[in-house]
């Protein structure tokens, strides 16, 4: 209901939209064309409009409108076609032989696949390998799944219970996967081994993973679930679900890194990979989980960390409270300004904007005093980490 109100009350909204958005390439509806396929019906601007109507859903103009202001973006960088083959629309893309593209274009194709658009992609002179992984990018991963039971006697003098193979299938349809979810997930797994891709796994960790892909399924969401979150907010990691579990506290406790007397957070970065794989194991469950991506999504988020000039990341102090670096001054989330020292952080964390902000917004009312020297601290109710 809303999308046809939006699409009713807002078409001319559209065609600006879609002029902006395209630019020239917009005009590719020119009489010239058209009259190729015995079309000879001169085109102006709103009969262009109304053709597109015509020809896409209101739902995908909508879906389109949405994603173009949300995401800040337009095909501009890469250059689609808006196009009329005589019986349907296309989004036709080039592929220049010296051109490399990222991941943005890709998301784009996949989203207007996954709205019921048709896409046609010209590739010039690209290598078979290249053509090959780009293809992939577009596909489910297939999954291999192993349910094991114990066997029926077991033996005073075995160490450890034996198991017996129950059931081996290859899932290469994300249906098939929800039927097989689904019957575990009413059954008793207690005395259960799982195995995915021949990695022993825990059904309660593969089954949150599960829920994930899910959601995205039943809502018929494109790639774009996966990589953003709310209001297309990019995520660090080509997953969200990763994204979640490396969004955490890293802590010299869990032995994740160690600050240098500099004020510089070093990571383990052999305790990030064996968290990683371990992660990876669940992952497996997932049909459209990228390892490679993920893979290289973690280099780049195991960088050394300075929370003084890097301000997405924040300190973890010994008393669970989080500190801040912002107009040439430490702070915490109760916006105190007393700052203990290096020595007493034990670790980072990825810095919540809005925790932030509301110290700040404490800083500033109180700003005159502070200049004075008369307050360091504030009372709060805030509970810090180690409350909960």
């Amino acid at each position: 209901e809303f999308d046809r109100v939006l699409f009713d009350f807002n078409k001319y909204l559209c065609l600006d939209m879609f002029v902006e958005y395209f630019d020239e390439d917009f005009i590719k509806f020119m009489t010239v064309k058209l009259e190729n396929h015995g079309i000879i019906k001169e085109f102006f601007e709103v009969n262009i409009l109304l053709f597109i109507f015509a020809e896409l859903s209101s739902k995908q103009i909508c879906s389109i409108l949405r994603r173009l202001n949300s995401n800040n973006e337009s095909f501009d960088s890469f250059g689609p076609y808006l196009v009329y083959n005589g019986e349907e629309i296309l989004f036709v893309f080039k592929w220049m032989e010296f051109d490399k593209w990222n991941n943005e274009e890709m998301l784009w194709i996949d989203f207007l696949l996954s709205i019921g658009c048709n896409v046609e992609i010209f590739a010039f002179n690209q290598p078979n390998t290249i053509l090959s992984r780009f293809i992939n990018k577009f596909k489910e991963n297939t999954i291999k799944l192993e349910l094991f039971d114990f066997e029926d006697e077991v033996l005073d003098d075995q160490e450890f219970p034996k198991f017996k193979k129950v059931d081996k299938f290859t899932i290469d349809d994300f249906n098939q996967l929800k039927d097989e979810m689904e019957i575990l997930s009413q059954e008793d797994n207690e005395n259960l081994l799982i195995k995915v891709n021949g990695k022993e796994v825990n059904f309660e960790d593969i089954y949150d993973v599960f829920l994930c892909t899910l959601e995205k399924e039943e809502n018929c969401l494109s790639k774009d679930y996966c990589c953003n979150y709310e209001n297309f907010k990019s995520t660090d990691f080509p997953c969200r679900y990763v994204m979640e579990e490396f969004n955490c506290a890293f802590t010299s406790k869990d032995n994740f890194g160690q600050i240098t007397d500099e004020g510089i957070w070093e990571f383990n970065k052999d305790a990030l990979e064996n968290k990683f794989y371990e992660l990876v194991k669940t992952m497996r469950i997932c049909p459209f989980f990228d390892y490679m991506e993920n893979k290289k999504a973690l280099t780049k988020n195991s960088r050394n960390v300075n929370p003084k000039t890097y301000r997405k990341w924040c300190f973890i102090d010994e008393d669970g409270h989080f500190w801040y670096f912002f107009r040439k001054m430490w702070f915490n989330e109760e916006a105190n300004i007393k700052f203990p020292g290096f020595s007493k952080m034990v670790g980072v964390k990825k810095t919540d904007y809005e925790l932030r902000s509301k110290a700040v917004a404490i800083i500033d009312e109180n700003i005159d005093k502070i200049k004075k020297g008369k307050i360091i601290e504030f009372k709060s109710t805030q509970k810090s980490l180690f409350d909960f």
